[in-house]
């Protein structure tokens, strides 16, 4: 079966038209905004001679470009591949050998560490660099001078839409293909396994990189219409004040972000209105139950933690907020939680 590639996306622009999608400090996107941009994106990157399938490797921190290049990978029928903005120059060189990637983005905080990977991918035949620096392609250059109308690019089931890659027990990074079919499953199997509301009204913040775990929230929370708030980074007073001012619903948080909000709440007191927040998901690493025992005390009994893997992307398995329960003073799980009791 043939599939426009970027057709959920299309949907979505055209289903919430005017409403805001993304927001990055003070800048506030509409879906239409979104749609445009991404759209001449990904004609631009056509537009250099990359053919579907062909690798398209990312270094970014958090931004709407990291957002942008997502997206204008599905509508382009490119393969994307995500770079971890904390390894090295050695190990970004092997992951452009192994994906074969033809080209790459890069923000200006990497671009040192970019040039010696480069060195080492004698395949990379296209340099992208957000703040236009010297001999490489502007990003805001190749966006302004694409067409803003849908590309016309055609996927099967097969087609690879990203590599991830994951140092499993060796320490050395392995690829792993996702097909289209794939990414449909996973959101399948995102939207089946909700047991709370996910619409307009809801919105998430993503604090952790959307190049990795945070990113397996974006795309869904998108097609359904819902805020996808971006932070550079986490400070605990920044993030609960975000939460107040923009009434989140929803957050997705690793464990070392709930010891620093609780211990920042703890020393500080609430000083702000969270009674937006109907879910908090977490998961990544083992969470200690007396530090779940502290969340659910002070935020209640609205957690909920994901399960997954490189290799079969939460979530796997999951633990509901109903089955964190407080009783009395004691805390108990209704099915057995990782990590020190």
């Amino acid at each position: 079966m043939k599939i426009l590639a970027g057709s959920e996306l299309y949907w979505a622009a055209r289903q919430y038209s005017g409403q805001v999608s993304l927001i990055f400090g003070d800048q506030r996107v509409t879906f239409d905004q979104v749609d445009a941009r991404t759209n001449r994106l990904a004609n631009g990157l056509l537009g250099l001679g990359l053919q579907r399938e062909d690798r398209v490797a990312v270094l970014l921190n958090n931004s709407l470009e990291s957002v942008e290049t997502i997206f204008s990978a599905a509508k382009a029928g490119l393969t994307y591949v995500a770079l971890n903005a904390r390894h090295t120059a050695t190990e970004h060189a092997e992951i452009l050998r192994d994906s074969g990637a033809s080209a790459i983005i890069v923000g200006p905080e990497f671009e040192k560490i970019s040039k010696e990977a480069i060195a080492g991918a004698p395949d990379v035949r296209h340099v992208i660099a957000l703040d236009g620096a010297e001999n490489v392609l502007s990003y805001e250059d190749l966006i302004s001078s694409a067409s803003d109308a849908p590309p016309s690019i055609w996927l099967d089931d097969s087609t690879a839409t990203r590599i991830v890659y994951t140092s499993g027990t060796t320490g050395k990074a392995k690829g792993i293909r996702y097909s289209y079919a794939r990414f449909m499953r996973r959101l399948e199997n995102f939207y089946c396994a909700l047991e709370y509301r996910l619409g307009v009204e809801d919105s998430m913040i993503h604090v952790g990189p959307l190049t990795h775990a945070a990113g397996n929230y974006l795309v869904p929370y998108y097609l359904r219409g819902a805020q996808n708030i971006i932070l550079r980074r986490f400070d605990p007073n920044d993030f609960l004040k975000t939460i107040e001012a923009e009434k989140v619903t929803q957050l997705l948080l690793v464990p070392t972000m709930i010891v620093r909000m609780l211990d920042h709440v703890e020393r500080e007191g609430l000083q702000y209105d969270l009674s937006s927040l109907t879910c908090i998901n977490y998961g990544t690493a083992s969470t200690p139950v007396h530090v779940l025992h502290r969340a659910v005390e002070i935020f209640g009994p609205i957690f909920r933690q994901h399960f997954g893997m490189s290799e079969c992307p939460q979530p796997l398995t999951l633990l509901y907020p109903h089955e964190h329960a407080l009783e009395g003073v004691k805390f108990r799980v209704s099915r057995p939680a990782e990590g020190p009791q």
